[in-house]
């Protein structure tokens, strides 16, 4: 299928093309990563999920990034 990415292959159909490029679009992984029992986050990621009303963003820690001088 990789061929496919990269336009036209002889001998395939369109409509399997198609439905190929609609699967790859369509993916969401089995286990969300908001599922996980923790995450480690910096402010501005955290805030930016909280104003985005994400439900699961409880479960994650947000954490101070250091900056070395």
């Amino acid at each position: 299928m990789k061929r496919l990415e990269t336009g036209n292959v002889r001998g395939i159909s369109v409509k399997m093309q198609e439905e190929e490029r609609e699967r790859r679009d369509n993916y969401q992984p089995e286990v969300s990563l908001f599922d996980q029992l923790s995450a480690e986050l910096d402010p501005v990621t955290q805030e930016m999920l909280q104003n985005m009303n994400i439900p699961h963003a409880k479960n994650l820690r947000t954490i101070q990034p250091i900056v070395k001088v």
